[in-house]
């Protein structure tokens, strides 16, 4: 007898020890197999009937307080009209500001202030705030203050030091002309 397995042909049911088939197994036996044959009545991952399946059953939209205005709102407008997703708190609060002229509360922007032209710019990220300062002063040779939210201190790009930035004096939200943000 050889020691390699006889090669009988695919699968013909042969259970000699030197076959290479796979051992049978009894047909009537169930369970066996963990994948079902036939598909599930229904998807698992869709609730089951009886369920909250209504999308308003859960409130959980986020809300922006603002003290000045006395008032509270859902960002219900801002998720579902205009689609902003994760900027939607930020969507609002330029909105806010473009409309009544100020902020709502635990929002405070980062301000682009160029020392030789009249307006600022105001920008609710680091990065936005830091590109216009830096592209400013690099297309027009003028220093821009940077100010950070909630710090007294204001960073200074400037276009002599190659768009690079250095701490300045505390600001009092006057500009360098006297006029106030």
């Amino acid at each position: 007898m050889s020691e390699d397995p006889i090669d009988d042909g695919p699968g013909d049911g042969d259970e000699y020890p030197e076959s290479d088939d796979l051992p049978t197994f009894p047909a009537d036996r169930t369970g066996w197999s963990d994948v079902p044959d036939v598909p599930p009545p229904r998807d698992p991952a869709e609730p089951a009937p009886g369920e909250a399946t209504d999308p308003d059953a859960v409130d959980d939209l986020p809300t922006v307080w603002c003290s000045i205005c006395d008032r509270e709102w859902d960002l219900a407008y801002e998720l579902d009209d205009l689609a902003a997703g994760n900027r939607a708190v930020e969507q609002f609060a330029m909105d806010h500001e473009r409309h009544t002229g100020h902020y709502p509360d635990e929002v405070t922007p980062w301000i682009a202030d160029c020392r030789a032209c009249p307006d600022g710019e105001r920008f609710l990220a680091e990065r936005p705030a830091r590109r216009f300062a830096h592209t400013h002063a690099r297309h027009t040779g003028h220093s821009v203050d940077l100010v950070k939210p909630d710090v007294d201190v204001a960073e200074t790009v400037d276009p002599r030091n190659g768009g690079g930035t250095s701490v300045d004096e505390p600001t009092d939200d006057r500009r360098r002309d006297g006029t106030t943000f």
